[in-house]
């Protein structure tokens, strides 16, 4: 090799090897088979690590028509068999006669020069060299353009490690971050919209949920879910053998970028909605018991996540399970904290709560709500006769039943023993409709030990009865009275 192309190659080197973007370092790259290999034009084809075939990088000089043709199935299945072979490929008039060769050297060149680019014995592509003349490709040539792609395979996987050690970085700087909001947050709704940003930030999770498993009712509760990227509404399900199901079981993550559903047969797991492609879920373990699974799923790509990322959020796992389970804790503590521990009902001590904040709200709106008290007719015969375990069944039937019979946005307090009060915010002609309503649905129901029921109700209203929620209850409570004495199974609302 002659001192001048010495010169040459060892001031390009360094600056291929300062650089840290890829494209900048493939650009570099064929421009330089100008200087060091006096080439026309030249062509960049990269191997796509997921599936290991060609794709067209960029070209230098190389005339756009033949673009095309150089990208057909065929010329890429003939350039894969090149790569394959880890040898440099020099295509002329004298092999021009072999009809794969036909569009890789474009009648517009007589030469090409094909030589794959390796980092140690990883395929990583091709550069394509092309002249326009006949000329004669001797060792010179051919050592700088094996150098060239030595050292471009170097750049091109020290790109890779930089990009990679950045993304650490930034990753490292995600999940301190994250920690840190974690443990300042308590919120059940607010955490779990939190964690989903987060990890959609890290992953692009248009397919994720968090669901909670409940021992005592063997049951599984999807309490955030994303489907292609669109919140669903929260949900439960019985217990089956799914593979959120799998992952509570064997209190191990499930890690599946290609054939999940073969994957599935195999572990002997239920195939439940639509088949994904790539698969990421860990179980949520706190104090060694699983209280649920993180999961994030592409229904379209397989290898759409990698063992770091896999690496990362179990990483984040056991901060993310201690803070939902925290969470969720705290949930249940205010829940009981507002509701009768037998009914399920709210208890008496939340009503004045509400109660007070309804009645500023009926003063600024100038509107209107509703009482109804209701007392079970001759209760303390169901519990002299059949014992109080069934009086508390009934008790927790009759709820529910007035559960299913209000709105939504209707509240059900225990006053005490067998007597509820609802708070209707509507006129005091709507709680009429709605108590005739209750006395017709409860004498119809047969409960437990095939028990008939009926109960009485007063019905009081807000401002017309009393503006004193005090002499409001007592006028209520007095109107139920009326209606019990009345034979019973009645309603009253001062009103003939």
């Amino acid at each position: 090799m002659m001192e001048y192309d010495y010169n040459t190659i060892n001031s390009i080197i360094p600056d291929i090897m300062s650089l840290h973007n890829r494209s900048l370092i493939l650009n570099k790259v064929l421009e330089s088979t100008y200087k060091i290999a006096s080439a026309d034009a030249s062509v960049i084809f990269t191997c796509d690590s997921s599936n290991g075939n060609l794709i067209f990088e960029s070209s230098f000089k190389f005339p756009k028509q033949y673009i095309k043709s150089l990208t057909s199935t065929k010329n890429i299945d003939t350039m894969m068999e090149i790569l394959k072979s880890k040898k440099t490929c020099i295509i002329d008039d004298s092999n021009n006669s072999k009809p794969c060769f036909n569009n890789i050297k474009p009648e517009y060149f007589k030469n090409v020069i094909i030589i794959p680019i390796m980092y140690q014995s990883i395929l990583l592509g091709l550069l394509n060299v092309y002249y326009r003349k006949d000329i004669d490709i001797d060792d010179n040539i051919l050592e700088n353009l094996n150098i060239l792609t030595k050292f471009t395979a170097i750049s091109l996987n020290n790109c890779s490690l930089f990009k990679e050690s950045i993304n650490t970085v930034d990753r490292l700087s995600c999940i301190n971050k994250i920690n840190k909001k974690l443990s300042t947050t308590i919120d059940l709704k607010k955490l779990l919209k939190y964690i989903y940003s987060e990890i959609n930030k890290l992953f692009e999770a248009k397919n994720f949920y968090i669901a909670i498993y409940d021992y005592d009712n063997s049951t599984i509760s999807f309490l955030y879910e994303i489907y292609n990227g669109k919140k669903i509404e929260e949900f439960t399900r019985p217990f089956k053998n799914g593979i959120t199901e799998y992952i509570i079981q064997t209190k191990h993550h499930f890690f599946c970028n290609t054939n999940v559903d073969d994957e599935l047969v195999k572990r002997g797991i239920g195939k439940f909605g639509k088949p994904t492609k790539s698969f990421l879920g860990i179980p949520l373990i706190t104090s060694n018991r699983v209280i649920g699974v993180l999961s994030i799923q592409d229904y379209r790509k397989s290898n759409a996540y990698s063992k770091s990322d896999l690496e990362l959020i179990l990483t984040l796992a056991p901060t993310l399970a201690s803070s939902i389970n925290n969470a969720l804790l705290y949930k249940k503590v205010n829940y009981m904290a507002i509701h009768d521990a037998l009914t399920d009902a709210y208890n008496f001590r939340h009503f004045y709560e509400y109660i007070n904040g309804l009645i500023y709200r009926t003063r600024h709106n100038k509107s209107y709500f509703s009482l109804l008290l209701l007392d079970l007719d001759d209760f303390k015969n169901i519990n002299d006769t059949y014992g109080h375990l069934t009086g508390d069944n009934i008790l927790k039937e009759y709820v529910d039943l007035l559960k299913n019979i209000m709105d939504n946005n209707v509240k059900i307090f225990r006053y005490g023993g067998d007597e509820f009060i609802i708070i209707i915010e509507h006129s005091k002609e709507y709680a009429i409709r709605t108590a005739k309503k209750i006395l017709r649905s409860i004498y119809s129901h047969l409960f437990s030990a095939n028990i008939k029921l009926t109960c009485s109700i007063g019905v009081g209203g807000y401002p017309t009865d009393s503006k004193n929620i005090t002499k409001l209850i007592k006028i209520t409570d007095k109107y139920m009275y009326i209606a019990k004495n009345n034979s019973k199974n009645k309603y009253w609302a001062g009103m003939k």
